[in-house]
């Protein structure tokens, strides 16, 4: 019954769901729209918000998109691929398969979103290539599915800045008085139940509702990743190209790097930003490509996924900047809050962050547009900062499985369009939502 469950959704899917570029017009035209309805601001004044929203989150942009770069360079490097080919070899069956990529993409995704996004592509793609009897657009959305629990790993954004001192927009830190450290937010049994019922449960789904028969769409051709990254130097040998091909470099800049991150941490408060994230995956990424000009190439193969992300941050912004400037998220989340109470705060935090999700796709984008609210709210209510905070982050997340913004990384790389998954998805937003949903009624 599953499996015929899942099928109507891809159905629906392949026939209705645009391109995401052409999701974030209409959402930007929909949150104009939202707007004007919602509060008194003028259309001419509501047009100066959307402006200046596009140019807002420009250097948040840049940090997310250097994560995802990267983090595709690591995945990209020798050592990393050849565990991923080990790890590709062991299914023999189509449920193998499916269960191997989702844990493998949830694990990598725990570690760092990026990461998990390039490394359940490539799974996807490496475990499709040896395994003809399994449906590639269903491993994918596997991979997809894997990704809903990055807000609950090391490269969380609202648990980084909310651990992070001085952050411009740590607002539990501004509005209630002290930064969150990772210990009440991602270690603690609030986060780590879901991460495990979802690691646990969603396999077992995917199992149950996997293509079967002449449903099968197997994997007919292989593009191998990484040639261009590990493609040996051509030419004579000259000053110039030892240098690119030292090791010594490498060793040197990946060392720099990484010993500045840990005196970074010792010598402040210990806390664990994204910029932090960025410096650990380059200074990782030098060292494991061997030579700085495996680096190189292994960036610019990185660099090609990157460009749906550039066109579309700017009018996340823009949504972002209507949203927050003329009140109507402050409204909408209002909403919310006044069904609250102490205890209740945090669920209806992440029932509001799914909905929103919808309008600004970014962790960090979205925590600046519902933040202060809530976390005023939590002042008000005398309700948990470290509770409410993970509400949305919760909500962020698995609204992604049904948001096609953060997909297209991955979709990048298998070479699909989001239609061909989001079918799945739809089924993992729905077990999402009810186990991180139920976490917040019990553990907050």
């Amino acid at each position: 019954m599953l499996n015929r469950v899942a099928g109507t959704f891809v159905r629906i899917m392949q026939k209705w769901m645009p391109d995401p570029f052409l999701f974030a017009v209409i959402l930007t035209f929909l949150t104009y729209g939202i707007a004007l309805v919602l509060t008194e601001v003028g259309p001419s004044d509501l047009l100066g918000h959307w402006y200046a929203g596009v140019f807002r989150l420009l250097k948040f942009a840049m940090q997310m998109i250097l994560i995802l770069v990267a983090g595709h360079a690591l995945a990209d490097a020798p050592v990393v691929m050849r565990g991923l080919d080990r790890l590709s070899s062991l299914p023999k069956t189509q449920g193998q398969a499916v269960v191997t990529v989702l844990l493998g993409a949830a694990a990598a995704s725990l570690l760092n979103w990026g990461f998990g996004l390039v490394v359940g592509a490539i799974l996807a793609k490496r475990v499709a290539s040896r395994l003809k009897t399994a449906d590639f657009a269903f491993l994918v959305a596997a991979a997809y599915s894997g990704f809903m629990v990055w807000e609950s790993g090391l490269s969380s954004s609202i648990a980084l800045i909310s651990a992070t001192t001085g952050s411009e927009i740590n607002y539990v830190e501004k509005i209630g008085g002290a930064a969150l450290p990772l210990t009440q937010t991602l270690l603690s049994t609030l986060n780590l139940v879901p991460v495990l019922a979802i690691l646990v449960i969603l396999p077992i789904l995917f199992v149950w509702m996997q293509p079967k028969g002449d449903g099968i769409r197997p994997l007919t051709a292989v593009e191998d990743h990484g040639v261009g990254a590990q493609a040996p130097s051509a030419g004579p040998v000259t000053p110039a190209r030892r240098l690119e091909e030292s090791r010594v470099v490498s060793v040197l800049l990946g060392v720099l790097a990484l010993v500045a991150l840990a005196v970074h941490l010792a010598g402040g408060s210990g806390s664990f930003g994204i910029n932090d994230v960025i410096l650990l995956l380059v200074g990782l990424g030098v060292l494991l490509h061997g030579t700085p000009i495996r680096y190189v190439r292994a960036v610019n193969v990185a660099a090609r996924t990157v460009g749906p992300l550039i066109i579309q941050y700017p009018l996340y912004g823009g949504i972002q900047g209507m949203l927050e400037h003329s009140g109507a998220a402050a409204v909408f989340s209002q909403w919310f809050v006044q069904l609250s109470s102490a205890g209740t705060l945090p669920f209806w935090s992440y029932v509001s962050s799914a909905l929103l999700n919808f309008f600004v796709p970014s962790g960090g984008g979205h925590w600046v547009v519902q933040g202060p609210i809530v976390v005023e709210a939590a002042n008000t209510l005398g309700a948990s900062h470290a509770a409410t905070a993970m509400g949305v982050a919760f909500g962020d997340q698995v609204a992604n499985m049904v948001q096609p913004f953060w997909a297209l990384p991955l979709l990048a790389i298998a070479g699909l369009k989001v239609r061909d998954i989001m079918g799945y998805c739809v089924i993992s937003f729905v077990v999402g939502f009810t186990i991180f949903g139920a976490a917040l009624l019990v553990f907050s």
